[in-house]
């Protein structure tokens, strides 16, 4: 078993958290012009690169293969603590950077929020003369979140590889609610249980979300890339 970092947008952040969503769909950084048949796991694609008759390479999913497990990189902020609460094992302590080491200088170790489910924390900010009521804090992108400071954990349960369109297909029409549910007005929440579902409307804002992330970089849904489908369940 090997574990790997992945990003969440805030918004995925709670729907992982809310158990409302178990896979993701992320591009293949080569893109070929088709996956060719081979007796291979699903978490292998053949890509046919250059000319029909070619053989093709094979590549291996960068995100893991089932039984593999995954850390979430989330938007955050580290606070310093000296006191309460005490730091679990896996917090590094830390010395502030002053002279040496006197009666008035504590170990510290630094305590994350999160943006997702806490978006306006209430940070130690001694000194701050600006108080008109916003919070103090400067957000962290994920890509910089240390593993000690991750909160969730999700395991792989299997991986494959299709075109991003073939989500619109009835087969699939599920993982279009999985994939956008969080962010978007169709989905409306009873007693925590989705329904009342508009099925064109969710797969018209999925586009939407998807070419907010990944069109800018020539992905976009109009384009039909091949994606890795990663199924996962969270590791409580």
């Amino acid at each position: 078993m090997k574990e790997r970092p992945i990003l969440f947008s805030a918004s995925m952040v709670k729907a992982i958290l809310g158990d409302y969503k178990t896979q993701t769909r992320r591009v293949l950084t080569i893109q070929p012009l088709d996956i060719l048949p081979m007796n291979i796991p699903n978490e292998w694609v053949c890509l046919m690169q250059k000319e029909p008759e070619s053989k093709g390479k094979i590549f291996r999913c960068r995100y893991g293969i089932p039984g593999d497990r995954l850390w979430v990189r989330e938007t955050f902020v580290l606070e310093q603590w000296e006191d309460e609460p005490k730091p679990p094992a896996d917090r590094p302590l830390f010395h502030h950077e002053s002279d040496q080491m006197d009666e008035y200088d504590n170990e510290y170790w630094l305590w994350p929020h999160y943006k997702a489910t806490d978006p306006a924390p209430e940070l130690c900010y001694e000194d701050d003369p600006n108080d008109d009521g916003e919070p103090k804090c400067k957000w962290r992108p994920s890509i910089h979140m240390p593993r000690w400071a991750s909160r969730i954990t999700l395991e792989i349960i299997s991986v494959r590889v299709e075109r991003l369109q073939d989500i619109a297909k009835d087969e699939n029409i599920n993982d279009v609610f999985e994939e956008g549910l969080s962010k978007h007005a169709y989905y409306e929440f009873v007693d925590d249980e989705p329904c009342d579902i508009d099925t064109e409307e969710a797969l018209e804002d999925y586009k939407e979300l998807w070419n907010s992330i990944n069109e800018k970089r020539g992905f976009g849904w109009d384009v039909n890339p091949w994606v890795w489908v990663i199924e996962f369940k969270r590791v409580k």
